[in-house]
């Protein structure tokens, strides 16, 4: 419950409704696991709103840039 409450989300609801059903498949034994695989191990929670537009946009293209290992081709 931990793993879930920490994670920042980005996916919002279909994230997290992909991400019961696939430990729902996986998990042994009748307790539900989620390990460090099913979340992205480096997510860190974002505050749920900035000051300005700008700092939005530049928060998510940032964001992005990380998870594709700046790679934009």
């Amino acid at each position: 419950m931990n793993r879930l409450v920490r994670y920042a989300w980005p996916g919002n609801i279909r994230e997290l409704e992909n991400v019961i059903k696939r430990a729902t498949i996986l998990s042994k034994g009748p307790w539900l696991q989620i390990d460090g695989v099913l979340l992205h191990a480096n997510s860190t929670p974002q505050p749920p709103f900035a000051d300005t537009l700008e700092e939005v946009e530049r928060a998510h293209t940032l964001r992005i840039l990380q998870d594709m290992n700046w790679v934009i081709e």
